[in-house]
This record gives C-alpha cells, structure tokens and sequence, in this order.
C-alpha cells in the first residue's frame, strides 16, 4: 500500500525563476504465507488435502512500514546561475526503535559560463556549463524486515511438547546507511552542440554500512546485522558525442564514454568471506571481493608446475599462503 502528496508552487519574475516542492510518503508492505501440502491420496477422486496420508504445511508473515518527508527548492536567473536545495526525512521499521529515522540533505548548483556576454562572440562554442553537488543518502536494502530485532521462533518442539527456539540476535542500535557524494563536473558543446562533451569527477563514502558479522557458533547463532563498515569510492567520467552526419534522410551519431573507479574499504573490525568457494574476501586497507588466492610466481622450467609464494615460509603450501591479488573491479571500463 502507497500513499503520496505532492505540494509544488512556481513563480517567474522577469529572469528569476524559483520553484518550490513538498511532498509526504507511507508505504506499507505485508506479505502472510501459507502452504500445504499432501502425498499419499486413496485414489484420484479425493482432492483436498485432509485426504491424503501424509501432510505437511508452513505458515510465515513478514511486513515493514516506510515514512517519508520530503522538500526542495530550485532558483534560476537568467538560465546562467542555477542552484538547487533539498532535504528529505524518512523513517523505517527495519530499524532500532531510537534510529528509525534518517536525514539527508542536499545542495547542487550550476554555472552556464555560455551565457556570459564574454563568451557570446564565440560562436563554435555553444555550451559551456559548470557544476557541482554534494548530498547525503540513506540504504536500507539488503537487510531483512525484523533486522534490528531479537526473534524467537515456534516449532522447536522436544519430547512431544511445543516449544520455541531463538533464531536471531537483537541490534537496538542498528540504523541507516549513509552516503555522501561529492560531484563536480562540466559540459561542453561545439558547433552547434555537434560536438559535446561530459567530464565528471566524484567522491563517495559511506559509513554505517550494512553488513553481517559472524558469531561464534558457541552463541548459538551464526550472524547478526550491524553498522559495521566504511567504504570509499572515487573516479572519473568522460562522455563524448558527436553528430557526424544530419540529413533529412540520414543521421550518424557516435558516442563514446570510459571511466574510472577506485574502491577502497576504509573500515571493517572483521574481514569477511564472499561466495561459496571462499575466493574472494573483504578486508579493510583493500577494494570490496578482492581475490583471496594463491600467488603463483612462475612455472618451474623442469618440472613444468607452478610454483607459488610461500608466505609463511614454512616450505609448504597451504591454506594459510594465500592472499589478496587484485579485485573484481577493472582499471576501466566503458563502450
């Protein structure tokens, strides 16, 4: 269930132009399960379950609630000073009770230097655009609708008796992600916007990460949610296109675009094993599913094996050899 309002209000004096949004969210979220099932019927003529000799069933609910509030504001002079300002609110059951709600903030503005009468007698250039931002996000993905809770579960019967079992640890202080973003960037255009370009620089942090820490299995539990991780991102973005051909019956774009992206974990008490195989590890000082591996040296010219680093010297390899070599994430990327 979703419930949204909208409130925006504009006004235009000569070259200022400011506009205004409100608006407010409620989102609901159940889902009840029931399944039954039964084998072992007399015959084909018996259809309902209570029929058949054998009989089973499962039964779950989960459900969360979402609230949100939001605003901005944009001003315009000219088309040439362009600034926008934001703020939203938003509370979530997923949660600890004293950190449900989430404040993110967010400021961007824009200089079209084109407009500037410097620049008017310069005709191959058409645009000429400078901005920047910085804002604050929040994540709440990735984790169950009860995390923050401690939950006990039916069924642990012993003896014939009914029975409860707890099945996962409490975090009263669990709250949102948070990322905050940096972007500074700027837009070319030639010859009649032909030619354009896009360049774009960016730093992004998140701290509060979502993350399972594992438990002793002498606790009786294997993992619980925590804010438990601080990741950095920074790169590079370049976007060019041009029109190489405009005709009335025939159009040539190209475009093309590469960028690169540094990730580095800034903070994790705990590293952590990803995938089935344990080959890829996450460990602070490092980029996020970094290969865990054996580093192979060379290969042997006589024997024709390879020969890998022994880290702890101890004249074997084992388990305790490998280590980090590189990650997932390519140098660059693009198309």
């Amino acid at each position: 269930m979703l419930n949204e309002n909208t409130l925006t209000y504009r006004q235009q004096l000569g070259k200022h132009s400011l506009g205004l949004l409100l608006g407010q969210g409620l989102q609901s979220d159940t889902n009840n399960r029931t399944f039954a099932q039964g084998t072992g019927f007399p015959n084909n003529s018996f259809k309902e379950i209570s029929a058949a000799s054998v009989t089973s069933s499962t039964q779950n609910w989960s459900g969360y609630r979402l609230a949100s509030f939001f605003g901005r504001a944009d001003y315009n002079f000219d088309d040439r000073y362009l600034l926008n300002v934001s703020f939203r609110a938003d509370g979530s059951s997923r949660f600890g009770k004293a950190n449900q709600w989430g404040y993110f903030p967010s400021v961007g503005a824009a200089w079209r230097i084109k407009q500037e009468s410097f620049l008017h007698d310069v005709h191959a250039l058409s645009d000429l655009k400078l901005r920047a931002s910085y804002g604050l996000t929040g994540n709440q993905n990735g984790i169950g609708n009860f995390a923050a809770r401690g939950l006990w579960n039916g069924g642990a019967n012993y003896l014939g008796g009914a029975g409860i079992a707890p099945q996962q640890l409490a975090n009263a202080d669990l709250k949102w992600e948070q990322t905050s973003q940096a972007n500074v960037g700027v837009d070319v255009g030639l010859l009649d916007n032909r030619v354009t370009l896009e360049a774009n620089a960016y730093y992004k942090y998140t701290k509060n990460g979502l993350i399972q820490l594992t438990e002793p299995a002498t606790t009786g539990f294997s993992s619980y949610w925590a804010n438990a991780v601080e990741v950095s991102n920074k790169g590079l973005e370049l976007v060019l296109n041009t029109v190489n051909v405009r005709k009335e019956d025939f159009t040539w774009n190209t475009s093309f675009n590469i960028a690169s992206n540094v990730n580095n974990i800034e903070k994790l008490a705990t590293p952590t094993k990803f995938g089935s195989r344990d080959l890829i590890l996450q460990q602070q000082g490092h980029p996020l599913y970094s290969f865990w591996v054996y580093k192979q040296l060379y290969v042997d010219s006589e024997t024709g094996n390879a020969v890998y680093d022994d880290v702890d010297k101890d004249g074997k390899i084992t388990a305790a050899d490998r280590q980090i070599t590189g990650s997932i994430w390519p140098k660059f990327f693009g198309a």
